[in-house]
């Protein structure tokens, strides 16, 4: 009867993590690095300060957009110049509630963009951020983006349909405003008006 062999150790051999300069280091695992690379963005700290910035910029967007509803006629002429010397020149003065920073932002979304379709970024910055610090469904985010996107873009094409009074196209946005008349030459005034209505009755029954 062979006896066992208490000295012999069948687990398999490991490695062990030898350091750049040579030597091994076993208190060190080898995925270590590999971790600690991820390890900030896993951290709970670094998502609630990104939930917070969300908000943050919620904020901002908010008082901006705002401020750009009654402030836009007098800030327009600063955007004859451009965005460096908007910035860097002591002599120009914005009306916005944020200042320059403001005129800027509100500017770019609301007048080149979107028009007031706009403030549906200031929605989803706000249940974003607060889903991530609350760590709590507010509402579906996936249903907030869809319905969000869909009338941001449909809302600015509805916006400039309606409103042709030149001194108001911003309220549909150049985006809106290029997307009509494209609209239009193809598939006339009236065309135009039924797919905006279709496409937005589609959206109910989904």
């Amino acid at each position: 009867m062979s006896k066992k062999n208490i000295f012999k150790d069948d687990s398999p051999f490991i490695e062990p993590k030898v350091d750049s300069d040579g030597f091994t280091d076993p208190s060190k695992p080898v995925k270590e690095k590999s971790k600690g690379r991820f390890a900030f963005f896993k951290d709970e700290r670094t998502h609630k300060v990104f939930g917070l910035l969300l908000l943050f910029l919620s904020i901002v967007f908010m008082v901006s957009f705002t401020s750009f509803v009654f402030t836009w006629k007098v800030d327009d002429d600063i955007f004859q110049r451009s965005w460096n010397e908007i910035f860097s020149s002591r002599d120009i003065h914005a009306e916005n509630w944020l200042g320059r920073i403001g005129a800027v932002i509100s500017h770019q979304f609301i007048k080149d963009w979107f028009g007031v379709s706009s403030f549906l970024d200031v929605y989803l910055l706000f249940v974003t951020g607060a889903r991530i610090v609350l760590n709590a469904a507010i509402v579906s985010l996936s249903k907030a983006y869809s319905y969000c996107f869909f009338f941001l873009v449909w809302g600015s094409i509805m916006l400039a349909y309606i409103i042709r009074d030149h001194d108001y196209l911003f309220i549909g946005g150049a985006f809106g405003y290029e997307l009509n008349i494209w609209l239009e030459g193809v598939v006339g005034m009236v065309g135009a008006g039924f797919i905006l209505f279709f496409s937005f009755l589609i959206l109910l029954l989904i």
